[in-house]
C-alpha cells in the first residue's frame, strides 16, 4: 500500500515522457508507485520510459481513457494522481505538500496549476466553476472503487465526464489554490490533436 499511485498514459511521448517521469522521481516524499501505461506498438515511447529506469505497463489501450482505467485497476495507492505524459510536477515538494493536505478526510483534493504560457490558473475558473481536469486533483482510490468510476474509452471529453460523475457522488471535496502541475497545451501528435483532426475531417 502506497500513499500515491501516479498514473501516466503514454502515447507518442518519447520527447516528453522523460521530464514527466523525472518530476515524479525527484519528489522528496517517496511513498508512491509510478505506473506508466504505454501502447504496445509505440516502441519509441516504451524505450524512452525504460531509459528512465521505469518498466512500462504495455497493452493495446487505444485511448487515454482506457490507459487510465487500466492504471486504476493496477493502483495500490491510497490516492491516485493522474499525470499526462507531457506535463510535470512543479518542484520536489509537491507530494509532501499534498500529503499534508490529505491528513484530513478527503475523497478529492482539487488544486491550482500552471497553464503553459498563460501562467498561474486558480482551482476555480473566472466563472467560479471548477476546471474538469483529472490531473489537477488527488483522488481517493477507495472512493473511485466504491462508485465504480471509470473513464469513457472512446470520447475526447473523458476528463469532463469522469470529473462530473465523481462530483455527482457528493464526495468529501477540498480545494487548494497552490499549484502543483505544469499543464502543456495539447501538443502535436497527442490523442487530443488526432481526435480534433478526425472530427474536423482533416
Amino acid at each position: 500500500m502506497f500513499k500515491f499511485s501516479v498514473v501516466i498514459p503514454c502515447y507518442h511521448s518519447e520527447e516528453f515522457i522523460g521530464k514527466a517521469i523525472k518530476s515524479v522521481k525527484e519528489q522528496s516524499f517517496t511513498d508512491y508507485e509510478l505506473l506508466v501505461m504505454c501502447e504496445k506498438d509505440d516502441d519509441k515511447s516504451i524505450g524512452a520510459v525504460r531509459d528512465c529506469g521505469i518498466e512500462p505497463i504495455i497493452d493495446d489501450y487505444g485511448s487515454s481513457g482506457a490507459a487510465r482505467n487500466a492504471g486504476i485497476e493496477k493502483a495500490q495507492g491510497e490516492y491516485i494522481l493522474f499525470l499526462d505524459s507531457d506535463d510535470w510536477y512543479l518542484h520536489s515538494e509537491c507530494f509532501a505538500m499534498l500529503n499534508q493536505f490529505l491528513r484530513f478526510p478527503t475523497d478529492i483534493l482539487s488544486f491550482a496549476f500552471i497553464f503553459g504560457k498563460y501562467g498561474y490558473t486558480s482551482v476555480l475558473g473566472n466563472n467560479g466553476h471548477l476546471y474538469p481536469n483529472v490531473w489537477s486533483r488527488a483522488w481517493r482510490k477507495s472512493f473511485i472503487d466504491k462508485h465504480g468510476l471509470r473513464f469513457p474509452e472512446v470520447s475526447r471529453d473523458e476528463d469532463i465526464i469522469f470529473v462530473q460523475d465523481a462530483l455527482d457522488k457528493k464526495p468529501e471535496h477540498r480545494l487548494s489554490d497552490i499549484p502543483f502541475v505544469f499543464y502543456t497545451y495539447p501538443r502535436e501528435g497527442s490523442r487530443m490533436q488526432e481526435k480534433e483532426r478526425d472530427e474536423n475531417g482533416s
